[in-house]
């Protein structure tokens, strides 16, 4: 017991110096008689923040990535670093380099986002700028999209932008 009190002190006392770490993990794994297969899913995902600055990665495995959701002409690779971004957020600017997922207004235009449970993620690689103020919100996107057979080659670029003066009433 004294041991894992030294330890938990030290953990504490590091992450007011050095930062917050977090470190989450999860793991699916499979045996279809039926199919003959085994199939293990597994999802890593670290991240680091302090004070203005957060960063963060995914890595996944995909071993074999299973044929009922991605075809046999997948680009998919069995182990894969999938999402990783630094960000830095002062004030009303946040700037993030890296894996993203955004929205554009209500989504109709632009939505990214992930759905382990449907074999989703169309997170975008590139950078993203918001600003955000009483009486506007500013968003810019760069970057290419991911999907899931690893085809797109086209970057997308897009402002959204919006102006609300009554905001003081």
């Amino acid at each position: 017991m004294r041991p894992l009190l030294v330890i938990l002190i030290i953990l504490i006392f590091a992450s007011q110096i050095m930062g917050q770490f977090v470190g989450r993990n999860q793991m699916e794994f499979t045996k279809w008689d039926k199919y003959d297969r085994t199939i293990l899913e597994n999802w890593t995902d670290l991240s680091y923040q302090r004070n203005f600055f957060q960063s963060g990665l995914r890595y996944e495995i995909n071993r074999p990535p299973d044929p009922f959701i991605y075809p046999i002409d997948t680009l998919l690779k069995e182990y894969e670093l999938t999402f990783a971004f630094a960000e830095f957020a002062y004030k009303n600017l946040t700037a993030r380099v890296g894996n993203y997922y955004s929205m554009f207004g209500r989504g109709l235009i632009l939505r990214t986002y992930e759905d382990r449970n449907l074999r989703v993620d169309n997170n975008i690689m590139g950078a993203q700028i918001n600003m955000e103020g009483a009486a506007y919100k500013i968003q810019t996107i760069a970057g290419k999209m991911r999907d899931k057979y690893n085809r797109r080659r086209d970057w997308i670029y897009g402002v959204d932008g919006e102006f609300n003066p009554t905001s003081g009433f």
